[in-house]
């Protein structure tokens, strides 16, 4: 009796944990995906100030671009689909395209953030964000609308 209960124990911690394994990628998407949305929400409301601060927008910029660039690792063939569409995996290589052109806008905003002209980095911006809206509407179910003008 005492074997049997240990035996079932075992198992059950064991279909636990692989449990936990699978959802992994889905989890670190959707955490990679709210920390860009906060952070495009953080950007919008610097530009809407009076005061900008290029240094802290470039590190924030950077930030971003270093989540579009990991974002591909949490969306791989053979993770969960969660909130994403199945596209993301059957449209592979437009995903990975679209993913490389938000990544590139970024790094235009980035740059354009070095000048410190605050209508080119909004301009520039407003660029990234477009890329990344149209990766959302192709590839996410939930839709993001964050902007205004």
């Amino acid at each position: 009796m005492f074997k049997s209960l240990i035996n079932y124990l075992v198992i059950f911690f064991l279909v636990i944990f692989s449990l936990n394994l699978f959802g992994k990628d889905n989890k670190k998407r959707e955490k990679n995906m709210d920390k860009m949305t906060k952070i495009t929400i953080k950007i919008d409301r610097i530009f809407k100030s009076n005061e900008i601060d290029y240094q802290r927008v470039i590190k924030i910029g950077k930030q971003l671009k270093k989540l579009g660039i990991e974002f591909p690792s949490y969306s791989k063939p053979d993770s969960e689909v969660g909130r994403s569409k199945k596209s993301m995996w059957t449209e592979r290589e437009l995903f990975l395209k679209m993913n490389q052109d938000f990544v590139d806008a970024v790094e235009g905003f980035i740059v354009a953030a070095s000048t410190e002209n605050k209508e080119e980095t909004w301009a520039k911006f407003k660029v990234a964000f477009e890329e990344c809206q149209k990766c959302h509407h192709k590839f996410a179910r939930a839709k993001i609308n964050l902007l205004e003008d």
